[in-house]
């Protein structure tokens, strides 16, 4: 064996600091005209680099290494394989012929490669695999492949190849090496809104910050359409989305018999969203939706028409104090097929508790400047809901002139608390509060301008206290359980409010929305300014506690929290939503005994011959590290068959459901797990959904296989079969055939 020294620049260093490089061979070697050269078994070490070959020559003056036969490099954590490649020793640059690189958990082999800069590798005519193995199941063959370390990889022309059969081609991938993963999906089926269809989307990290989904398809009932979406976190902290979608309906009259409008044939839905960080105080949000009709989303995407039906346009700008916040709104109408309350714009100052310097008073409030303008649908210019028939803009023989109302409105909230804890056990916190509210509107009547103010006073007061027990002989490994203690918490929540103007003697413009859940009682909670009325209610409850330690820390295995509201003042009023003083009794359980076993429970037993019973609870249990199991129900029921109606929510309602469901997850083996979902309503006695998965795993791949039949007694019955392939690694791709 030959050792041979030479001295050469260290790269990334300044160039009078100089480093030797060693080369040791088993075989002939020679240094003739500044030219070194080795071969048998050859291993050049440079620093921490080091390359193995067959033979070796090294030009000292240009300070590269050539290598050649059975060539590998490694450079910084990095391998480089080939039969011939050149390397720079002052940029560590490197050039090949018949290339093979590992970085980053990722396989390239190339016809040849370059490394323009130290962050950057592009490979020729060549394939990327994150299979490590001899004959990889699945390959990426492309043109051009530019890899930048512990960042991103861009390729383009691409075929994907699984074995040795081409199954798509892509023109561009760009995929980052963190967590972000490309993704690219195709699902095909048939349903009866859609016809016939075929969809697919590409998805993928430009960088760090961006990201971009492409979508496209062809539905046979209505036609082609698609759109591109994007992610994208310009700074740390700030956020932004933008969703697009448009096509050339061929059956936009579809459902039309059932529907207030017809929507025209071009149809689409753009989406942006972005919250801002102007200082770390202050920050925007903002929100912009244009839609070219009311049923876009129910057409074509069903399960954002399930979770919004009505899109808000609107920008705030808020900035945050420990003490306060001010925020400023803008709402406006973009679709004017909706309903829309809008600021234009609204300043909103709010304190939070605190207390008033030297003085045991605490203090909260909230003032609020507004411009409000309620548009209503253009398809209904005098709106869906009740009015008054002296209100809106009328000519003067009371029909109907204009589809807005508006007004400016000022109001201020102010109100002081007295807490304080009476004989070392009771808190007591009584409230007192006033508002004032003051309107200003030429829209009001066709009179002409018209102003009126309304007051308001409130009162109430807030009372608790604690009591506990700890068994701490209690022990049981098994369910680590380290001591017991119970913890009881009964409380009184008073109050009283009194208005001089009720909301239905003016026209409102903030409206609460039915809901089964208690309303806030302190209005310091209470955002809708207009529909505030006369009150006088007691709400009492009781909050059990039953605790353990585990490491160190409290753990709550059970809690349990029942209330209910009582009106002191049954009758008094004009409209009121029960024949008896109590409302509901509510009740609210969580038990989580142990990592595997979970149970959520939400009740309210209504006790007036009007009201409701809602039942909703939820119970997931892992009965095996192989086996999950989820149970639940969604109950809700009028006492006496009674119609919820409530003339301040303004004649809406609740829909009667008794909604069972199950799902199980059984992992069999390592290879196969299954999956099943029943969704059963049992007033109807229809089982509404089923579905089965079966899946897979094939080392590198998850395939899976879903049926799916769904009943409903409004449409026909849909069955639905999938197929989904899933790389493990990036890239991710499915691909899904449904019917």
């Amino acid at each position: 064996m030959v050792l041979c020294l030479f001295s050469s620049v260290l790269r990334a260093q300044d160039e009078a600091a100089r480093i030797p490089i060693e080369i040791t061979c088993d075989g002939e070697n020679s240094y003739e005209n500044g030219v070194a050269y080795a071969e048998g078994n050859v291993v050049v070490r440079y620093g921490s680099d080091v390359i193995y070959a067959n033979e070796v020559y090294f030009y000292s003056e240009k300070g590269i290494v050539e290598a050649r036969g059975n060539v590998r490099i490694f450079v910084e954590g990095q391998i480089f394989r080939g039969e011939y490649l050149e390397y720079k020793l002052d940029s560590g640059a490197v050039e090949s012929r018949d290339f093979m690189t590992a970085r980053d958990k990722i396989f390239a082999y190339g016809e040849e490669a370059f490394t323009p800069t130290s962050d950057k590798y592009v490979i020729k005519n060549g394939w990327l695999t994150t299979n490590n193995s001899e004959n990889p199941s699945y390959r990426l063959k492309a043109s051009t492949i530019e890899i930048y370390p512990d960042d991103s990889v861009v390729m383009k022309n691409v075929t994907i190849m699984l074995g040795e059969v081409p199954v798509m081609w892509i023109p561009y991938v760009s995929q980052g090496l963190g967590e972000q993963r490309g993704e690219w999906n195709v699902e095909l089926g048939s349903t009866t809104r859609w016809g016939i269809f075929a969809l697919g989307n590409y998805s993928f990290a430009m960088n760090e910050k961006w990201s971009t989904n492409a979508h496209f398809g062809y539905r046979g009932r209505r036609g082609f359409g698609g759109g591109l979406d994007f992610d994208f976190h310009p700074r740390e902290g700030d956020i932004g989305e933008f969703r697009s979608f448009a096509t050339v309906d061929n059956g936009f009259d579809i459902d039309s018999e059932a529907r207030s409008s017809v929507p025209d044939e071009e149809r689409y839905r753009f989406e942006y969203k972005q919250r801002f960080n102007i200082t770390p105080d202050i920050y925007v949000i903002g929100d912009l939706n244009f839609w070219s009709d009311k049923f876009v989303t129910q057409d074509f995407f069903e399960d954002e028409f399930i979770q919004e039906r009505v899109p808000d346009n609107f920008f705030d700008a808020t900035y945050y104090d420990p003490n306060f916040t001010a925020s400023l709104t803008t709402r406006f109408q973009i679709d004017e097929m909706f309903d829309t309350l809008e600021r234009k714009p609204e300043l909103l100052l709010e304190f939070k508790r605190q207390k008033i310097p030297m003085t045991p008073i605490s203090y909260e409030g909230q003032s609020s400047i507004s411009y409000l303008q309620y548009k209503f649908d253009e398809d209904n210019p005098i709106g869906t809901r009740p009015l008054d028939p002296n209100i809106g803009s009328q000519d003067s023989a009371g029909a109907f002139v204009s589809n807005t109302f508006s007004a400016y409105r000022y109001d201020s909230f102010h109100q002081f608390l007295y807490p304080r804890q009476y004989f070392n056990w009771l808190s007591f916190t009584p409230r007192v509060g006033t508002r004032l509210t003051h309107y200003e509107s030429d829209t009001y009547t066709y009179s002409g301008k018209e102003e009126w103010t309304r007051g308001a006073f409130n009162a109430g007061f807030d009372a608790s206290f604690k009591l506990s027990k700890t068994w701490f002989e209690i022990q049981d490994e098994r369910f680590a359980i380290d001591g017991l203690r119970h913890v009881i918490q009964p409380y009184l929540n008073y109050g009283y409010t009194y208005v001089t103007k009720r909301p239905d003697q003016f026209f409102s413009f903030d409206n609460r929305y039915a809901s089964t859940r208690a309303q806030p009682i302190d209005y310091s909670y209470y955002n809708s300014i207009d529909s505030i009325d006369h009150s006088n209610r007691l709400r009492h409850g009781v909050v059990n506690k039953l605790q353990t330690m585990r490491d160190g820390e409290s753990v709550n295995l059970a809690e349990l929290r029942t209330y209910a509201d009582f009106e002191i003042d049954r009758g008094q009023y004009e409209f009121t939503r029960w024949d008896s003083s109590y409302s509901e009794i509510f009740n609210e359980l969580t038990l989580h005994p142990l990592p595997w076993l979970e149970f959520d429970l939400h009740s309210a037993i209504g006790v007036a011959d009007d009201s409701y019973h809602e039942v909703n609870s939820e119970l997931t249990w892992q009965v095996h590290p192989s086996l999950e199991v989820e149970l639940g129900q969604r109950f809700l029921r009028m006492n006496n068959d009674a119609t919820f109606v409530d003339p301040l929510y303004r004649g809406t309602f609740f829909t009667e459901s008794n909604q069972i469901t199950t799902g199980v997850f059984w992992r069999l083996n390592e290879n196969w797990q299954i999956a099943q979902d029943l969704i059963f309503e049992a007033d109807e006695g229809l089982l509404q959904e089923q579905s089965y998965t079966l899946y897979r795993d094939l080392t590198h791949w998850n395939i899976s296989a879903t049926a799916k039949l769904r009943s409903n007694e409004l449409i026909d019955e849909e069955f639905l079969v999938f197929f989904n392939f899933t790389l493990k690694a990036f890239p991710r791709a499915s691909f899904e055939v449904g019917n």
